[in-house]
């Protein structure tokens, strides 16, 4: 259904270069099995990209400009842990695909997304949007599977401070 905005960034993110000139117009921006954990500067560079309301372009040959954030990236991975997530996370939405009972042909789910795609489209344009709700602007959605993934995460002393220790708000608690 969608016929440009759509970019894969695996190479860009993993790149030693700063080059990323196929960001520019990008609405979808696709990750496939990238472990952003054995990644840093994969892992940076796409905290920065998913926040920035304007996104620095570096395109080979040509000075560095900023345009217009229009990027959502997706991140498709058969480990779960490819993507870190951590308490307190603001960026990422995290949902489990499961296996389909019956897989439909290639061929055939293309030609039913083509004849569904006008009606899509019209539903998409009528949509009401709410204002924008903080700096993604829109609420990022806690699934379960989130939070198993942040607990996971969680380093022995944050897991100490969970089960051991209690905070009462408006009371300052010193450690010595």
């Amino acid at each position: 259904l969608v016929t440009s905005g759509y970019v894969r960034v695996d190479s860009t993110l993993k790149s030693n270069n700063t080059f990323n000139g196929e960001l520019e117009g990008s609405v979808l921006a696709i990750i496939e099995e990238t472990d952003l954990r054995k990644d840093k500067i994969a892992a940076n560079r796409i905290k920065d990209w998913v926040t920035a309301p304007m996104l620095p372009i570096h395109a080979k040959h040509k000075t560095p400009y900023l345009v217009p954030n229009t990027s959502h990236f997706i991140q498709a991975s058969n480990d779960v842990q490819a993507c870190p997530i951590f308490a307190g996370d603001t960026r990422i939405t995290m949902i489990q695909v499961n296996k389909l009972d019956e897989e439909i042909p290639k061929r055939q789910i293309i030609q039913l997304l083509e004849k569904e795609a006008q009606d899509f489209l019209a539903e998409i344009l009528n949509l009401e949007l709410h204002a924008p709700i903080g700096r993604l602007n829109i609420p990022v959605i806690i699934t379960e599977d989130k939070k198993t993934i942040q607990e996971s995460n969680r380093t022995p002393f944050e897991q100490f401070l969970d089960e051991k220790c209690y905070y009462i708000p408006g009371e300052i608690v010193t450690v010595r």
